[in-house]
């Protein structure tokens, strides 16, 4: 891999743990709420989930 797809797939995998880092935060908050939808939570839960495993791959590709 070239230095600047390196470079290009670092920033991408930052940017990865960034979003997966927000969606944790409002998982959480939403969990100390009552009368929140749990779907909402699934999909927030599910969506993280995503991120991580991509995350995973690409880390894997460097």
């Amino acid at each position: 891999m070239s230095r600047t797809a390196s470079h290009i797939s670092s920033v991408r995998v930052e940017s990865l743990r960034a979003k997966h880092r927000e969606l944790d935060q409002v998982v959480q908050e939403l969990s100390k709420e009552w009368g929140v939808e749990q779907q909402k939570i699934q999909d927030l839960k599910k969506r993280k989930l995503q991120l991580k495993d991509e995350i995973a791959r690409m880390s894997g590709e460097n």
